[in-house]
Protein backbone atom coordinates (compact mmCIF):
# COMPACT_ATOMS: atom_id res chain seq x y z
CA UNK A 1 0.00 0.00 0.00
CA UNK A 2 2.86 2.23 0.58
CA UNK A 3 4.57 1.08 -1.94
CA UNK A 4 1.40 1.73 -4.34
CA UNK A 5 1.81 5.41 -3.20
CA UNK A 6 5.52 6.24 -3.46
CA UNK A 7 7.22 4.10 -6.40
CA UNK A 8 4.76 6.70 -8.95
CA UNK A 9 7.08 9.42 -8.11
CA UNK A 10 10.53 8.26 -7.16
CA UNK A 11 10.28 5.83 -9.58
CA UNK A 12 8.27 7.34 -12.58
CA UNK A 13 10.90 9.79 -13.76
CA UNK A 14 13.23 6.88 -14.14
CA UNK A 15 11.08 4.39 -15.74
CA UNK A 16 10.03 6.88 -18.26
CA UNK A 17 13.81 7.81 -19.54
CA UNK A 18 14.32 4.10 -19.67
CA UNK A 19 11.61 3.91 -22.44
CA UNK A 20 11.33 6.99 -23.47
CA UNK A 21 15.57 7.16 -24.28
CA UNK A 22 16.18 3.27 -24.58
CA UNK A 23 19.31 3.72 -26.39
CA UNK A 24 20.98 5.31 -23.90
CA UNK A 25 20.86 2.03 -21.27
CA UNK A 26 24.06 -0.32 -21.44
CA UNK A 27 23.87 -2.93 -19.09
CA UNK A 28 27.12 -3.28 -18.25
CA UNK A 29 28.86 -6.45 -15.94
CA UNK A 30 28.90 -3.78 -12.87
CA UNK A 31 25.17 -3.20 -13.02
CA UNK A 32 24.87 -6.99 -13.80
CA UNK A 33 26.97 -7.86 -10.83
CA UNK A 34 24.67 -4.98 -8.47
CA UNK A 35 21.35 -6.58 -10.07
CA UNK A 36 22.41 -9.61 -8.56
CA UNK A 37 23.98 -8.58 -5.21
CA UNK A 38 20.64 -6.83 -4.92
CA UNK A 39 18.40 -9.72 -5.18
CA UNK A 40 20.68 -11.73 -2.97
CA UNK A 41 20.41 -8.85 0.12
CA UNK A 42 17.12 -7.96 -0.33
CA UNK A 43 15.27 -11.53 -1.06
CA UNK A 44 15.05 -12.56 2.53
CA UNK A 45 13.87 -9.19 4.09
CA UNK A 46 11.91 -8.64 1.19
CA UNK A 47 10.03 -11.71 1.79
CA UNK A 48 9.91 -11.89 6.08
CA UNK A 49 8.62 -8.45 5.84
CA UNK A 50 5.60 -9.22 2.86
CA UNK A 51 5.08 -12.89 4.60
CA UNK A 52 6.17 -13.39 8.29
CA UNK A 53 5.41 -9.27 9.14
CA UNK A 54 2.65 -9.05 6.62
CA UNK A 55 0.71 -12.18 7.06
CA UNK A 56 2.48 -14.68 9.73
CA UNK A 57 2.29 -12.26 12.67
CA UNK A 58 -1.12 -10.98 11.93
CA UNK A 59 -2.56 -14.23 11.44
CA UNK A 60 -1.78 -15.12 14.87
CA UNK A 61 -2.76 -12.45 15.91
CA UNK A 62 -6.11 -12.99 15.04
CA UNK A 63 -6.40 -16.14 16.91
CA UNK A 64 -4.61 -15.78 20.17
CA UNK A 65 -5.86 -16.10 23.19
CA UNK A 66 -5.35 -13.17 25.76
CA UNK A 67 -6.92 -15.00 28.74
CA UNK A 68 -6.10 -18.20 28.35
CA UNK A 69 -6.32 -20.79 31.37
CA UNK A 70 -3.04 -22.07 33.16
CA UNK A 71 -0.65 -23.87 30.28
CA UNK A 72 2.74 -24.69 30.26
CA UNK A 73 5.02 -23.33 27.36
CA UNK A 74 6.01 -25.93 24.72
CA UNK A 75 9.00 -27.43 24.40
CA UNK A 76 11.12 -28.97 21.11
CA UNK A 77 13.63 -31.01 20.11
CA UNK A 78 15.88 -31.88 17.14
CA UNK A 79 13.23 -34.75 16.39
CA UNK A 80 10.21 -34.14 17.50
CA UNK A 81 7.92 -32.17 19.60
CA UNK A 82 6.50 -32.56 22.90
CA UNK A 83 4.04 -31.03 24.51
CA UNK A 84 3.85 -30.21 28.71
CA UNK A 85 0.49 -29.56 30.27
CA UNK A 86 -1.75 -31.13 26.89
CA UNK A 87 -4.63 -28.46 27.78
CA UNK A 88 -7.59 -28.28 25.53
CA UNK A 89 -6.20 -25.07 24.39
CA UNK A 90 -2.55 -26.27 23.47
CA UNK A 91 0.34 -25.00 25.13
CA UNK A 92 2.30 -21.69 24.40
CA UNK A 93 4.80 -19.46 25.50
CA UNK A 94 3.66 -16.70 27.59
CA UNK A 95 4.63 -13.48 26.42
CA UNK A 96 6.15 -10.71 28.23
CA UNK A 97 5.09 -9.89 31.94
CA UNK A 98 1.86 -11.87 30.97
CA UNK A 99 0.97 -10.11 27.84
CA UNK A 100 -0.59 -11.65 25.29
CA UNK A 101 2.47 -13.13 22.66
CA UNK A 102 1.30 -11.61 19.81
CA UNK A 103 1.67 -7.92 21.50
CA UNK A 104 4.91 -7.57 20.41
CA UNK A 105 6.22 -8.65 17.30
CA UNK A 106 9.72 -9.27 19.00
CA UNK A 107 8.07 -11.77 21.34
CA UNK A 108 6.18 -13.22 18.49
CA UNK A 109 9.85 -13.94 16.50
CA UNK A 110 11.10 -15.37 19.40
CA UNK A 111 8.29 -17.63 19.83
CA UNK A 112 8.42 -19.03 16.08
CA UNK A 113 12.45 -19.64 16.46
CA UNK A 114 11.81 -20.98 19.46
CA UNK A 115 9.29 -23.70 17.96
CA UNK A 116 10.93 -23.87 14.08
CA UNK A 117 14.71 -22.83 14.67
CA UNK A 118 15.68 -19.89 12.20
CA UNK A 119 13.62 -20.86 9.59
CA UNK A 120 10.18 -21.17 12.07
CA UNK A 121 10.10 -17.50 11.10
CA UNK A 122 8.94 -18.48 7.70
CA UNK A 123 6.55 -21.60 8.79
CA UNK A 124 3.61 -21.83 6.50
CA UNK A 125 5.67 -20.34 3.40
CA UNK A 126 5.30 -22.88 0.99
CA UNK A 127 1.52 -23.94 1.32
CA UNK A 128 1.01 -20.17 1.26
CA UNK A 129 3.39 -19.34 -2.09
CA UNK A 130 1.58 -22.82 -3.63
CA UNK A 131 -1.69 -21.09 -2.77
CA UNK A 132 -0.47 -17.95 -4.33
CA UNK A 133 0.53 -19.60 -7.31
CA UNK A 134 -2.70 -21.55 -7.92
CA UNK A 135 -4.47 -18.58 -7.76
CA UNK A 136 -2.12 -16.57 -10.14
CA UNK A 137 -3.01 -19.43 -12.67
CA UNK A 138 -6.90 -18.77 -11.91
CA UNK A 139 -6.55 -15.53 -12.53
CA UNK A 140 -4.92 -15.41 -15.35
CA UNK A 141 -7.57 -17.71 -17.48
CA UNK A 142 -10.00 -14.68 -16.33
CA UNK A 143 -7.42 -11.82 -17.29
CA UNK A 144 -6.95 -13.49 -20.62
CA UNK A 145 -11.11 -12.73 -21.29
CA UNK A 146 -9.76 -9.02 -21.26
CA UNK A 147 -12.67 -7.14 -19.49
CA UNK A 148 -11.09 -5.40 -16.12
CA UNK A 149 -14.17 -6.76 -14.27
CA UNK A 150 -12.51 -10.56 -14.95
CA UNK A 151 -9.68 -9.76 -12.93
CA UNK A 152 -11.84 -9.54 -9.78
CA UNK A 153 -14.30 -12.49 -10.89
CA UNK A 154 -10.99 -14.83 -11.51
CA UNK A 155 -10.01 -13.68 -7.57
CA UNK A 156 -13.34 -14.84 -6.32
CA UNK A 157 -12.98 -18.33 -8.16
CA UNK A 158 -9.64 -18.75 -6.60
CA UNK A 159 -10.44 -17.88 -3.32
CA UNK A 160 -13.12 -20.36 -3.24
CA UNK A 161 -11.05 -22.79 -5.09
CA UNK A 162 -8.40 -22.70 -2.48
CA UNK A 163 -10.84 -22.33 0.42
CA UNK A 164 -8.88 -26.62 1.72
CA UNK A 165 -5.44 -24.89 0.90
CA UNK A 166 -5.94 -21.59 2.46
CA UNK A 167 -7.72 -23.08 6.05
CA UNK A 168 -4.36 -25.77 6.54
CA UNK A 169 -1.94 -22.54 6.35
CA UNK A 170 -3.76 -21.31 9.72
CA UNK A 171 -3.79 -24.70 11.01
CA UNK A 172 0.12 -25.55 10.14
CA UNK A 173 0.96 -22.12 11.27
CA UNK A 174 -0.42 -22.40 14.97
CA UNK A 175 0.19 -25.69 15.61
CA UNK A 176 4.08 -27.17 16.43
CA UNK A 177 5.96 -28.34 13.36
CA UNK A 178 4.49 -31.71 11.51
CA UNK A 179 6.30 -34.30 9.58
CA UNK A 180 3.30 -34.42 7.33
CA UNK A 181 3.82 -32.62 3.84
CA UNK A 182 1.19 -29.45 4.30
CA UNK A 183 -1.32 -31.41 1.31
CA UNK A 184 -1.75 -34.17 3.56
CA UNK A 185 -2.91 -31.58 6.49
CA UNK A 186 -5.80 -30.64 4.39
CA UNK A 187 -9.34 -30.28 5.92
CA UNK A 188 -12.35 -32.12 4.83
CA UNK A 189 -13.40 -29.92 1.39
CA UNK A 190 -17.10 -30.55 2.35
CA UNK A 191 -17.35 -29.13 5.96
CA UNK A 192 -14.42 -26.45 5.42
CA UNK A 193 -15.89 -24.98 2.20
CA UNK A 194 -19.36 -24.93 4.51
CA UNK A 195 -17.56 -23.12 7.22
CA UNK A 196 -15.61 -20.36 4.90
CA UNK A 197 -17.72 -20.09 1.59
CA UNK A 198 -19.34 -17.18 3.21
CA UNK A 199 -16.52 -15.50 5.12
CA UNK A 200 -14.26 -15.60 1.78
CA UNK A 201 -16.71 -14.29 -0.49
CA UNK A 202 -16.82 -11.33 2.07
CA UNK A 203 -13.44 -11.12 2.04
CA UNK A 204 -13.23 -10.87 -1.61
CA UNK A 205 -15.85 -8.30 -1.92
CA UNK A 206 -14.10 -5.66 0.87
CA UNK A 207 -10.65 -6.21 -1.32
CA UNK A 208 -12.28 -5.95 -4.45
CA UNK A 209 -14.11 -2.76 -2.70
CA UNK A 210 -10.76 -1.58 -1.36
CA UNK A 211 -9.06 -1.50 -5.17
CA UNK A 212 -12.12 -0.10 -7.08
CA UNK A 213 -12.54 2.99 -4.54
CA UNK A 214 -9.01 4.44 -4.84
CA UNK A 215 -9.04 3.85 -8.48
CA UNK A 216 -12.78 5.64 -8.40
CA UNK A 217 -11.18 8.15 -6.03
CA UNK A 218 -7.88 8.89 -8.44
CA UNK A 219 -10.65 9.09 -11.26
CA UNK A 220 -13.19 11.78 -9.69
CA UNK A 221 -10.15 13.93 -9.15
CA UNK A 222 -8.19 13.33 -12.15
CA UNK A 223 -5.30 12.10 -11.11
CA UNK A 224 -3.49 9.44 -14.49
CA UNK A 225 -2.68 6.18 -13.07
CA UNK A 226 0.39 4.09 -14.32
CA UNK A 227 -1.03 1.45 -16.27
CA UNK A 228 1.26 -1.83 -16.11
CA UNK A 229 -0.52 -2.90 -19.78
CA UNK A 230 0.97 0.12 -21.16
CA UNK A 231 4.57 0.19 -18.80
CA UNK A 232 5.59 3.36 -21.23
CA UNK A 233 3.40 5.23 -21.24
CA UNK A 234 4.07 6.40 -17.72
CA UNK A 235 2.29 9.45 -16.29
CA UNK A 236 3.84 13.15 -15.44
CA UNK A 237 2.83 14.11 -12.11
CA UNK A 238 2.90 17.80 -11.39
CA UNK A 239 3.52 19.17 -7.61
CA UNK A 240 -0.06 20.08 -7.38
CA UNK A 241 -1.22 16.04 -7.71
CA UNK A 242 0.62 15.47 -4.19
CA UNK A 243 -2.43 16.57 -2.52
CA UNK A 244 -4.62 14.31 -4.86
CA UNK A 245 -2.71 11.34 -4.40
CA UNK A 246 -2.42 11.96 -0.72
CA UNK A 247 -6.34 11.97 -0.74
CA UNK A 248 -6.25 8.23 -3.05
CA UNK A 249 -3.56 6.81 -0.15
CA UNK A 250 -6.47 8.19 2.46
CA UNK A 251 -8.82 6.25 0.49
CA UNK A 252 -7.13 3.33 0.34
CA UNK A 253 -5.62 3.16 3.59
CA UNK A 254 -9.27 3.75 5.18
CA UNK A 255 -11.17 1.00 2.86
CA UNK A 256 -7.98 -1.24 3.88
CA UNK A 257 -8.48 -0.94 7.52
CA UNK A 258 -12.20 -0.54 7.69
CA UNK A 259 -13.35 -3.17 5.14
CA UNK A 260 -10.47 -5.70 4.90
CA UNK A 261 -8.92 -6.10 8.11
CA UNK A 262 -12.53 -7.19 9.95
CA UNK A 263 -13.28 -9.57 7.32
CA UNK A 264 -9.98 -10.91 7.41
CA UNK A 265 -9.54 -11.41 11.23
CA UNK A 266 -13.46 -13.42 10.67
CA UNK A 267 -11.77 -15.75 7.95
CA UNK A 268 -9.03 -16.60 9.80
CA UNK A 269 -10.56 -17.18 12.78
CA UNK A 270 -13.45 -19.21 11.01
CA UNK A 271 -10.66 -21.29 9.72
CA UNK A 272 -8.67 -21.64 13.00
CA UNK A 273 -11.92 -22.73 14.84
CA UNK A 274 -12.22 -25.89 11.87
CA UNK A 275 -8.55 -27.42 14.08
CA UNK A 276 -9.73 -30.44 15.97
CA UNK A 277 -9.31 -29.55 19.82
CA UNK A 278 -7.23 -32.37 20.14
CA UNK A 279 -4.37 -30.16 17.86
CA UNK A 280 -1.74 -28.43 20.41
CA UNK A 281 -0.81 -24.60 19.50
CA UNK A 282 1.64 -22.92 19.76
CA UNK A 283 0.13 -19.77 21.09
CA UNK A 284 -2.91 -19.69 23.81
CA UNK A 285 -6.15 -20.83 21.73
CA UNK A 286 -9.78 -20.97 22.93
CA UNK A 287 -10.99 -23.74 20.95
CA UNK A 288 -14.30 -22.16 22.05
CA UNK A 289 -14.00 -18.97 21.39
CA UNK A 290 -15.83 -17.84 24.14
CA UNK A 291 -18.64 -20.31 24.51
CA UNK A 292 -19.42 -19.76 20.76
CA UNK A 293 -18.13 -23.47 19.27
CA UNK A 294 -19.48 -26.37 20.73
CA UNK A 295 -18.95 -29.72 19.46
CA UNK A 296 -20.43 -30.75 16.24
CA UNK A 297 -22.50 -33.59 17.53
CA UNK A 298 -24.37 -30.65 19.82
CA UNK A 299 -24.97 -27.87 18.06
CA UNK A 300 -24.32 -29.25 14.55
CA UNK A 301 -21.58 -27.00 13.18
CA UNK A 302 -18.63 -27.03 15.78
CA UNK A 303 -17.14 -24.38 13.60
CA UNK A 304 -17.86 -20.42 14.02
CA UNK A 305 -19.88 -18.50 11.89
CA UNK A 306 -18.59 -15.07 10.66
CA UNK A 307 -21.20 -13.14 12.82
CA UNK A 308 -19.48 -15.20 16.13
CA UNK A 309 -15.97 -14.61 14.47
CA UNK A 310 -16.26 -11.37 14.82
CA UNK A 311 -18.65 -10.58 18.02
CA UNK A 312 -15.57 -13.11 20.05
CA UNK A 313 -12.72 -10.77 19.07
CA UNK A 314 -13.21 -8.19 21.98
CA UNK A 315 -12.39 -4.48 22.38
CA UNK A 316 -9.27 -5.26 23.77
CA UNK A 317 -8.57 -7.84 21.01
CA UNK A 318 -9.35 -5.19 18.42
CA UNK A 319 -6.56 -2.42 20.05
CA UNK A 320 -3.63 -4.92 20.34
CA UNK A 321 -4.42 -5.78 16.61
CA UNK A 322 -4.39 -2.73 15.53
CA UNK A 323 -1.14 -1.76 17.67
CA UNK A 324 0.53 -4.22 15.95
CA UNK A 325 -0.44 -3.20 12.82
CA UNK A 326 0.67 -0.02 13.00
CA UNK A 327 3.85 -0.89 14.39
CA UNK A 328 4.02 -3.01 11.17
CA UNK A 329 3.07 -0.07 9.09
CA UNK A 330 5.47 1.45 10.35
CA UNK A 331 8.33 -1.03 9.75
CA UNK A 332 7.15 -1.53 5.79
CA UNK A 333 7.34 2.56 5.70
CA UNK A 334 11.04 2.41 6.91
CA UNK A 335 11.68 -0.60 4.54
CA UNK A 336 10.15 0.67 1.19
CA UNK A 337 11.86 4.23 1.94
CA UNK A 338 15.04 1.75 2.60
CA UNK A 339 14.69 -0.16 -0.85
CA UNK A 340 13.20 2.90 -2.72
CA UNK A 341 17.04 5.01 -1.57
CA UNK A 342 19.19 2.41 -2.77
CA UNK A 343 17.40 1.51 -6.22
CA UNK A 344 17.66 5.14 -6.95
CA UNK A 345 20.72 5.98 -5.41
CA UNK A 346 22.42 2.99 -7.91
CA UNK A 347 20.36 3.92 -10.63
CA UNK A 348 21.92 7.78 -10.54
CA UNK A 349 25.31 6.08 -10.00
CA UNK A 350 25.19 4.33 -12.91
CA UNK A 351 23.28 7.14 -15.15
CA UNK A 352 26.94 9.15 -14.24
CA UNK A 353 29.40 6.39 -14.86
CA UNK A 354 28.00 3.82 -17.51
CA UNK A 355 28.43 5.19 -20.78
CA UNK A 356 26.18 6.62 -23.61
CA UNK A 357 26.01 4.75 -26.65
CA UNK A 358 23.79 7.78 -28.04
CA UNK A 359 26.37 10.56 -27.33
CA UNK A 360 27.95 12.19 -30.25
CA UNK A 361 31.90 11.48 -30.79
CA UNK A 362 33.96 14.37 -31.37
CA UNK A 363 35.41 14.57 -34.98
CA UNK A 364 38.67 14.66 -35.83
CA UNK A 365 40.37 18.12 -36.29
Amino acid sequence: MVAHTLIPFVGGHLAKRFYEEPEKVEITPLMALATLANILFWIIPLIWLSYTLGSLIPALAMIEDPNPPAYEPLTTNDNDVETAGQAKNGPGIPGDNGKPITSSIRATQNLLGNVGGWWGRFRGFWPAAVAGFASSIVNGIFVGAGAPPMLQLGAMVASLALVQLNTAWVHIIMTPPNPLPFWRRLPPLRRTFEATCFPVLVNWAAKTAAVVLPLATAAFLGLKIWDPKNPGDVPRYEAGDAGKTFIVWLVSFVAHWVLVLPCEVALVRVQASLLSPEEPTIIPFDTTFKGKVGPAVVDGKGYLTMRDALSSFSRADWLRFFKLYIKIFFISVAAVFAFLITMVLQALLFSAVSPSRSAPSNPPQ
